[in-house]
C-alpha cells in the first residue's frame, strides 16, 4: 500500500516482487505478492462496505491505487505542491503551500522499516523544507518566519543554508533567546554527526553571539571549533 501510494503510477508486477521481495525466490515471491495484493483488496473493500470495489487495478500487469476510489495524503500534498508552482498569484501561490504544510504530520510512512523508504522520505522531508523556507520568505514579520524556519531547522538541524537564515531572521526579530537557541541546535546536531560548521557558518555564529545578550536564566551558546566540517547529509540523522 506504501509503496503504491509514493509511486502513484503504473508499477510492473515484477518491478514489485523486487522491491518488496529482495530475499524470496522468484516462485514465492509471486506467492507472498499474490497475498499481499489480495489482502490490500479485500481490507480496502471492507473499509468501504463494498465487495465489488477493486482499489488496486492492475492492467497488463501494471498495479497501481484507483485516485477514483482511493485518495491519499501524500497526492493531495504533491496536487498543492504543483499548483504552488504553477501560479503567478501570490496569494494563491501562499495558499497552497500553506495546504501542502498543513498535510504534514510527520515522516513520511514513519514507523516503517522498508529497504527501499529512506530516499522516499527524504525527498518528502526536503520538500516540507522549502515549502516552510518559501513562506517565511512571505511572512510579514520576522517573528513569524523565523517560527517557519525553526520548524525548516528541526526537520534537519544539521542544515547549515537554513541554519544560518534562521540566524539572522531570529537576529533581526531582535530575539537573542532564540538566536541563541538556534546556535545550540545546530551545534549539538553538528556533534551528533561528528561533524563542525565550516569558517563562513562559524564567524556568523561568533557575530551573533558577540551582538546578543542571553537572557536572563538562559546559557549562552558554546562557539564552534573553527576546523571545517565534514560532508554530511542534511536530512538524514543517526
Amino acid at each position: 500500500m506504501v509503496l503504491l501510494a509514493i509511486e502513484r503510477t503504473h508499477i510492473a508486477k515484477t518491478d514489485l516482487w523486487e522491491l518488496l521481495f529482495p530475499d524470496a525466490t522468484l516462485r514465492r515471491a509471486e506467492e507472498r505478492f499474490a497475498v499481499t495484493i489480495a489482502d490490500l483488496r479485500n481490507g480496502i473493500r471492507r473499509a468501504s462496505a463494498d465487495p465489488t470495489r477493486n482499489a488496486v487495478p492492475n492492467p497488463g500487469g501494471r498495479y497501481r491505487l484507483d485516485p477514483d476510489l482511493v485518495d491519499v495524503d501524500l497526492w493531495q500534498f504533491n496536487t498543492h505542491l504543483d499548483a504552488a508552482a504553477q501560479t503567478t498569484e501570490p496569494q494563491t501561490r501562499q495558499h497552497h503551500l500553506r495546504q501542502a504544510l498543513a498535510l504534514h504530520t510527520g515522516l513520511l510512512a514513519e514507523g516503517t522499516d522498508y529497504d527501499w523508504i529512506e530516499p522516499h522520505q527524504n525527498a518528502f522531508t526536503s520538500k516540507v523544507m522549502d515549502i516552510l523556507v518559501a513562506l517565511a520568505q512571505m511572512s510579514p514579520t520576522p517573528a513569524e518566519a523565523g517560527e517557519l524556519l525553526d520548524r525548516a531547522c528541526e526537520l534537519s538541524p544539521a542544515n547549515t543554508a537554513v541554519f544560518r537564515q534562521t540566524l539572522r531572521t531570529w537576529q533581526k526579530a531582535g530575539q537573542p533567546d532564540r538566536t541563541h537557541a538556534a546556535i545550540g541546535r545546530y551545534q549539538a546536531a553538528l556533534e551528533e554527526l561528528d561533524a563542525v560548521t565550516d569558517h563562513d557558518t562559524a564567524r556568523l555564529i561568533q557575530a551573533a553571539a558577540s551582538a546578543t545578550t542571553t537572557a536572563p536564566g538562559s546559557k549562552r551558546a558554546s562557539l564552534p571549533t573553527s576546523r571545517t566540517a565534514a560532508a554530511t547529509n542534511p536530512h538524514r540523522r543517526r
